[in-house]
């Protein structure tokens, strides 16, 4: 446990020392902007399984499906209307027509809905390196036989994402990181990785899976051993802009909103009584930018946060 050079003190103030293991540069006292990110050191590990597993899922209709169409609906995007008795090859591509499937993340076997549920639904297979996926959802209600109350979408084989970095071609990795709980909103924002082999530092976020993120980079063959932590301004962190930073001594103080008080936390203490307080290993990013200069400073630190 390193020294306590964090502390954020009931009036929200916070006050840093020591600006050591830093990731670049000097720290500028009178940069024009600063941004700060606190989060938990444990904060979303990679996953570091090492089996991966694609996830199976089986739609059964209730009857047999004899006209109409119908829809499938994957992370809240629905593709066009398709026909009851359309192909396997059809609903495959309709489904790649979605923003969140890429070509050849799903397949779709198993029986047309056209066929006796006795002799089993239609399945939809997707690859491994998603691991553990969203259900899709059916729309029957424009069909002839099958209905929404009857019908049942189910996860007959749960997906594992291994612990291994992912290969997203075109200068794209994927991180394996079990239930991140990060929003698709937060596509085109930065996370920050530490503790990897060849991955650490601020990564633009391509695109959010339950189990993966996906950031920009070149990618290295790496299986995380559950040692790597990757920080967030979204459900794990908060980003600060502070209009200033002073310096004195060494000791460096900012100005905290009471937004921080909505911190998750990890593997710490978090109790409410008449307050909120907050105890743990944490990681300060402190990222200053001037003109055309950035630097960058990452402090690991306990903290202690008192807002009785």
């Amino acid at each position: 446990m390193s020294t306590k050079n964090l502390f954020i003190s009931t009036d929200n103030v916070v006050t840093w020392t020591g600006l050591k293991d830093s990731e670049s540069g000097q720290f500028v006292n009178d940069a024009d902007t600063v941004i700060m990110a606190l989060f938990h050191k444990d904060a979303l590990k990679p996953n570091a399984g090492l089996v991966s597993v694609g996830e199976l899922q089986t739609l059964l209709p209730d009857v047999a499906a004899s006209a109409g169409t119908f829809t499938l609906t994957y992370e809240s995007d629905t593709t066009s209307p398709l026909d009851y008795d359309a192909s396997f090859a059809t609903i495959k591509a309709a489904l790649e027509t979605l923003p969140q499937v890429d070509v050849d993340d799903i397949a779709v076997g198993g029986n047309l809905l056209t066929a006796n549920p006795s002799l089993g639904g239609m399945t939809f297979t997707f690859i491994n390196t998603l691991g553990d996926v969203n259900l899709l959802e059916f729309d029957f209600t424009g069909m002839t036989g099958p209905t929404n109350s009857g019908s049942t979408m189910t996860e007959t084989t749960k997906g594992v994402l291994s612990g291994y970095a992912i290969d997203e071609t075109g200068e794209y990795v994927g991180l394996p990181i079990d239930n991140n709980g990060l929003a698709q909103s937060m596509v085109g924002e930065m996370i920050r990785i530490a503790g990897s082999d060849n991955f650490n530092g601020e990564k633009v976020i391509a695109k959010v899976r339950k189990n993966k993120v996906v950031f920009g980079g070149t990618y290295v063959e790496e299986l995380f051993t559950g040692n790597e932590q990757v920080g967030s301004g979204g459900e794990d962190g908060t980003n600060i802009s502070l209009g200033y930073v002073a310096a004195s001594s060494g000791v460096y103080r900012g100005i905290l909103p009471d937004t921080l008080k909505n911190l998750q936390l990890y593997d710490s203490q978090q109790t409410v009584s008449e307050g909120l307080v907050e105890t743990g290993l944490f990681y300060l990013f402190i990222v200053a930018t001037k003109d055309t200069s950035v630097t960058t400073k990452r402090i690991e630190a306990t903290a202690v946060y008192d807002s009785s």
